[in-house]
């Protein structure tokens, strides 16, 4: 069996591309739907909706305090949230999210130094924004 670590992660994630993030980035709703439907994932659900932002903000060009091989990796666990014939199967009675949640958990902890960076971006860029 595979050892499924941030190594294993980035290597999986250098498959995804432009096309795949922008998949992402349009299926917003359906990764939030997701994460409240499923009670073994609800707490992931803030840090998922902090790590979808920088994504977006990282495609618009505004934040790049975050290397795209990170973005991959976010992508990547989040799409495969959005697979339910991943490597466990969603309707795995039981067991099926915990992959899903394993792989998430590995994104978040990767990117956590830069999620409190764009977080403090964030802030500062409001405030720019609404001369706060």
């Amino acid at each position: 069996m595979e050892q499924v670590d941030q190594a294993w992660l980035l290597e999986q994630a250098q498959s995804i591309g432009e096309d795949d993030i922008q998949r992402l980035l349009h299926n917003i709703e359906g990764v939030t739907e997701e994460l409240s439907d499923v009670e073994e994932l609800h707490e992931l659900k803030p840090d998922v909706k902090i790590a979808i932002s920088m994504v977006q903000e990282y495609q618009d060009g505004g934040f790049k305090e975050i290397a795209h091989e990170k973005v991959q990796a976010v992508t990547y666990a989040l799409l495969y949230l959005l697979d339910p014939g991943d490597g466990i199967p969603d309707n795995t009675p039981g067991i099926g999210f915990l992959d899903d949640f394993a792989i998430i958990v590995l994104a978040l902890e990767m990117i956590q130094d830069e999620m409190e960076a764009f977080k403090k971006w964030n802030r500062e860029h409001l405030k720019e924004t609404y001369h706060l």
